[in-house]
C-alpha cells in the first residue's frame, strides 16, 4: 500500500463513492428473482463450478436501503447459503461459486438487486470506447428470462471513470498543496431517459465531499465475493474525518450525437469534474 500512487487511491476511492451515490441517492437497482445457469470457467478451479445469471453485476453495499444482498440461492436440494457446499458470490460477474459435487445441471435459483450501470477503469482513449469497442449490452428493460452475459467481459450499461490530469497548487509552507485531479466518466446507456437521468443526478454532487480511502477498503476479494461484508455509510464514519476529505468540483455535462454511437441499443454522454483534496506532498 506504500508503493500505491495519489491517482490510484483517488480513484479507488472516488469508484466507492460513484457507486453508493446512484445506488443510494438514483435507486439505481432492480430488485429481481431468476434462474442462474451454468457457465464454463476454465480460469476457477477443478473443485469450483459457477452458475451465472441474466445480469451483472450485483449490488453489493448493504447500505443501500431497499437492495436485496444475495446470500443465498434455491435448488432441488434446498437453499444454500454463502459457504455452504463452497457457495461464494461473484458480485461483479452476477453469479455464484459452488463446490463442483453440485454439478453442472443442476437447477438453482435466486433474489437478488444489480446495478443499472456498471463501473468500470478506463485503460484506453474515450475514442476508441465509444467508436471501435463493442460490449454485451446487458438489457435492464428486455430482461430476458435466459440468457448470461459473458464472465468476464464489459456489458453496458456502464460508466467509464478515466483519470485525464493531475496538477498541484501550492497552498502554504511545508509543502501543503491543494491536488486537483480531473476525472471524466464515459456514460454509455440503454436509453435517452437513463442516460440523461445518471448525468443528472452525477451533476447534482457538485462541492460534495468524500473520503479518501486505504486500498485494503475495497470489498472484494478475486473470486468477486465479500472479503469482510460491505456498506459504504460505515466506511463514511470510519474515514469521513474533515482533513481526509475530497471536494468535487467544476461538473459539467454533455451528451454525444447519434452519430456517435456503438450501435442503435446505446446512448453516450460524458461527465467532467475536478476532484480536489489538500495534502502534504513533501
Amino acid at each position: 500500500m506504500a508503493n500505491t500512487s495519489f491517482s490510484t487511491i483517488t480513484l479507488l476511492s472516488f469508484s466507492q463513492w460513484l457507486d453508493n451515490w446512484l445506488l443510494a441517492n438514483g435507486q439505481a437497482y432492480t430488485n429481481t428473482v431468476s434462474r442462474f445457469y451454468h457457465q464454463a470457467d476454465t480460469s476457477l478451479p477443478a473443485s469450483t463450478v459457477a452458475y451465472a445469471s441474466p445480469f451483472k453485476s450485483f449490488v453489493w453495499d448493504s447500505g443501500v436501503s431497499g437492495a436485496n444482498i444475495l446470500e443465498s440461492i434455491s435448488g432441488s436440494n434446498g437453499v444454500i447459503s454463502r459457504g455452504q457446499s463452497g457457495m461464494m458470490v461473484d458480485f461483479v460477474n452476477g453469479r455464484v461459486l459452488l463446490d463442483s459435487a453440485v454439478g453442472t445441471a443442476a437447477t438453482i435459483s435466486g433474489s437478488y438487486a444489480f446495478k443499472d450501470f456498471n463501473l468500470y477503469f478506463a485503460n484506453q482513449s474515450q475514442e476508441r470506447m465509444v467508436f471501435s469497442n463493442k460490449y454485451y449490452l446487458n438489457s435492464r428493460f428486455a430482461r430476458p428470462v435466459t440468457g448470461i452475459p459473458p464472465a468476464y467481459d464489459m456489458v453496458t450499461p456502464c460508466i467509464f471513470i478515466s483519470n485525464v490530469a493531475e496538477e498541484n497548487e501550492p497552498m502554504g509552507f511545508g509543502g501543503l498543496y491543494n491536488t486537483k485531479t480531473h476525472i471524466t466518466l464515459n456514460i454509455m446507456a440503454e436509453t435517452i431517459p437513463q442516460l440523461q437521468g445518471a448525468m443528472s443526478l452525477i451533476t447534482t454532487a457538485e462541492q460534495v465531499n468524500f473520503p479518501q480511502l486505504n486500498t485494503n477498503v475495497w470489498p472484494l476479494n478475486s473470486y468477486g465475493d465479500y472479503k469482510s461484508g460491505y456498506n459504504y455509510q460505515t466506511i463514511l464514519g470510519q474515514y469521513g474525518q474533515g482533513n481526509n476529505l475530497y471536494t468535487i468540483t467544476d461538473i459539467s455535462a454533455s451528451t454525444f450525437g447519434d452519430g456517435v454511437k456503438i450501435d442503435e441499443s446505446v446512448f453516450c454522454g460524458i461527465v467532467e469534474m475536478v476532484v480536489e483534496r489538500q495534502r502534504t506532498i513533501h
